[in-house]
């Protein structure tokens, strides 16, 4: 069955217009407290008056040993590291607190906005709920974060989100344990929600959701691009209660949308991959692979896939191992084994599951109307295998998570080389202008995709030299990317101060 488009866009529906001009403070170091510190950061954030403050600790790495909870974040803040693999957020097992809490209750009109991105938050048994992140009434961002090793006893053992929105890109949520709700991520209180290129892995909830649990709907969520993979909702103590062992949904009217995803190999004695648990709950399928379910109980009982209490719509071009999703579009492969490898690194940021070479998934879906170019590693989808036919319909893009990509004789593991020349600046013009070269071993310069930013400003595509002009007085940064055919990439930035106007220039 076929039914039309969400009516709203979901990325646009949680998208805020951030200032172009904030508050930069820079982390110098890994303490856990003084000057320089994360610590004191954030509570230089949360003293400011400016409606947006960046904590800069990009030039930092290590790991963050915590000795006590950070403050709570109550001021919009973006919170930027080097990158996942090179700056660690820590606590120790026994101290009951959770990585980063955010709360904009009662902050009326003030802009409430969290991002982090950059880090990874690695924990232990503790917070209540959260325990990596917990965000109440405002909107968080997480791009390029890890949140792994949490414990707790009720709600989301790594992201809990109340009211507001949450959109996650470009992560891992891996091996968080929830007592009750939410393995991974648990969103409430009608909060949107947005996974984009994102895997939720080897998560457990002891009840309802192991990977994902979201109750209450908002007015739009989305997950794409996306692998949920071997989570679990159960307990060893009552191995045979539990559903939704990757996805759990509840009070959903409104569509859940699933693109281009890979939902595969979760346990749960009910919908051990997706759970509706309601009759009114609404879940589109799209592009995307169900597969693999897992349970407890009676070994001579095969788990489903999806369990029935709500409605499953197919848009088109899904394979389903089984018949419990009850989807029928002509375009949709029921009962068929879309032979995936295991999750493991296949390139990009996050581990996925590669189709096997003989995999049906491959070249039987479509990217019209996706709107996006990739798949979850960022490389390229519509990669047409000329000796494999097209279905009706399809364009020769493959279905879930990951695009199969022309024979390469080893995998591109290796980034980009970029460097960036001192920024000249013209004071007289209030300009300046930086010169930068890339260079990639494997991918020809045409096919480098280059972007470039000041401050805050988002990423456009660029070129050696790249120019900017208008600029206020006092300090700013230009930032460069460049991502090579195979979706390493390379980051750098150069910082200039521009000087006030002299005398003469009043003149």
């Amino acid at each position: 069955m076929r039914t039309s488009a969400l009516g709203v866009g979901v990325l646009a529906a949680i998208a805020l217009a951030v200032p172009a001009h904030a508050a930069t403070i820079e982390v110098t170091n890994t303490d856990d407290s003084g000057a320089g510190s994360l610590r004191a950061a954030i509570e230089a954030a949360n003293a400011s008056t400016d409606p947006l403050d960046v904590i800069d600790a990009t030039g930092v790495s290590g790991t963050i040993e915590l000795q006590s909870a950070l403050p709570q974040i109550t001021g919009a803040v973006e919170i930027e590291g080097p990158g996942s693999d090179r700056l660690t957020l820590r606590r120790e097992e026994g101290d009951n607190y959770r990585l980063l809490s955010i709360d904009f209750t009662g902050a009326g009109d003030s802009l409430a906005y969290v991002s982090v991105s950059g880090i990874a938050l690695i924990g232990a048994p503790g917070a209540e709920q959260g325990g990596g992140i917990e965000s109440r009434n405002g909107v968080l961002r997480l791009d390029d974060v890890v949140v792994s090793g949490h414990r707790v006893p009720s709600y989301g053992g790594g992201v809990a989100v109340f009211s507001g929105a949450v959109m996650i890109s470009d992560s891992a949520i891996a091996e968080n344990l929830s007592g009750f709700l939410g393995g991974g991520v648990s969103v409430h209180e009608g909060a949107q929600v947005v996974l984009d290129r994102v895997t939720l892995s080897g998560n457990q909830a002891d009840d309802v959701g192991g990977g994902l649990y979201v109750g209450q709907a908002g007015p739009a969520h989305l997950v794409r691009n996306s692998t949920i993979v071997g989570n679990t909702a159960s307990t060893p103590e009552v191995p045979n209660v539990g559903s939704g062992g990757g996805i759990s949904l509840t009070a959903f009217p409104v569509p859940f949308r699933i693109e281009s995803s890979t939902i595969a190999g979760n346990f749960a004695v009910r919908g051990a991959n997706i759970e509706t648990g309601t009759p009114d709950d609404l879940v589109e399928l799209r592009n995307s692979v169900v597969a693999y379910p897992a349970a407890g109980g009676d070994p001579d009982s095969r788990p489903q896939n999806c369990s029935v209490a709500g409605t499953y719509l197919s848009i088109g071009h899904n394979i389903v191992d089984d018949l419990s999703c009850g989807l029928d579009d002509p375009t949709d492969q029921i009962g068929v084994d879309p032979l995936l490898g295991p999750l493991a690194d296949n390139g990009g940021p996050t581990l996925t599951m590669a189709p096997e070479p003989d995999s049906p998934a491959i070249d039987q879906g479509t990217a019209a109307g996706l709107h996006v170019a990739v798949d979850q590693r960022g490389l390229p989808r519509g990669v047409d295998i000329l000796a494999i036919p097209n279905p009706a319909g399809g364009d020769g893009t493959d279905i879930g998570a990951v695009e199969l990509q022309y024979p390469d004789p080893e995998p591109d593991t290796t980034a980009p080389t970029l460097k960036l020349k001192k920024p000249k600046v013209n004071r007289k013009q209030r300009s300046v202008k930086l010169r930068f070269n890339a260079k990639d071993d494997r991918s020809p310069k045409a096919e480098l995709k280059l972007t470039c930013r000041l401050d805050r400003k988002k990423f456009k595509p660029c070129a050696s030299p790249v120019t900017y002009k208008r600029l206020r007085p006092g300090k700013h940064r230009i930032t460069v990317r460049a991502i090579d055919a195979a979706g390493n990439r390379a980051q750098a930035a150069k910082r200039f101060r521009m000087p006030g106007p002299n005398r003469k220039d009043r003149r």
